[in-house]
C-alpha cells in the first residue's frame, strides 16, 4: 500500500443558484482516499454527503456548480504516469475524458441499491451493461467480469451469509422481498 492518495478533495465548494438566492450544499470539504482503505462519508441527511460525491464525479446538474476546490485523482486513464494527478475540476464535466474515468476508475455506488437497480431485470445483466458501456468487451467478457467484481467485493464471511447474490447473472433484484440475506431469486 502506498502512502500517496488515489483521490485528494482540497476546499471543495458545491452551490446551488436558485431564485431564492445561492445554496452553499458543499462548504470546504477536504480528504483524501488512499489505495485499498475505505473511506465512509457519513452525516445527518441533507449534510451533503451524496452532492459532495456527485461533485467529485462531475455529475451535479444545473442550477448546481463547483464553486471552489481541488479535485484531484492519479489516473491511468487520463495520466501520463502513475505519479501524476488530475484535477477534475478543470476538465470539462461532459467530457470524454471523463466519460471514460467514470466507470472504469471511480463510481458512485448509491445509499439505496435496491432503489437503484431495475427489478425486472437481472443484477448481471445490469452490471454488463455498464461494463460494456465503459470497456470494449464481450458479453462472455462483461460476464466474466461482474463475477471477478462480485468476489471481490465481499468477505468470504459475506459470502457464505449472502451466497444468494452469488448465483452468477440469475440473482435479481426483489422489490418485494429483501432481508439480511439479500435479494432473492
Amino acid at each position: 500500500m502506498t502512502n500517496q492518495p488515489l483521490l485528494e478533495v482540497r476546499d471543495l465548494q458545491t452551490v446551488f443558484e436558485l431564485d431564492e438566492g445561492t445554496v452553499k450544499a458543499v462548504d470546504g470539504v477536504s480528504f483524501n482516499v488512499y489505495p485499498g482503505r475505505v473511506l465512509g462519508i457519513v452525516g445527518e441527511s441533507g449534510c451533503g454527503k451524496s452532492v459532495t460525491i456527485k461533485s467529485v464525479l462531475r455529475l451535479i446538474e444545473e442550477p448546481g456548480r463547483i464553486a471552489n476546490g481541488a479535485i484531484r485523482f492519479r489516473s491511468k486513464i487520463l495520466g501520463n504516469s502513475s505519479a501524476e494527478m488530475v484535477d477534475l475540476v478543470q476538465l470539462p464535466a461532459k467530457s470524454a475524458q471523463l466519460r471514460a474515468l467514470r466507470g472504469n476508475e471511480i463510481a458512485l455506488i448509491p445509499q439505496e441499491p435496491m432503489a437503484a437497480f431495475s427489478p425486472v431485470h437481472t443484477i448481471g445483466n445490469q452490471l454488463m451493461e455498464v461494463i460494456q458501456l465503459h470497456q470494449p468487451v464481450s458479453d462472455g467478457e462483461a460476464k466474466k467480469n461482474c463475477g471477478k467484481s462480485s468476489q471481490r467485493s465481499w468477505s468470504s464471511k459475506s459470502r457464505k451469509r449472502n451466497r444468494s447474490l452469488f448465483l452468477g447473472t440469475e440473482w435479481r433484484a426483489s422489490s418485494t422481498r429483501n432481508d439480511r440475506n439479500g435479494p432473492h431469486l
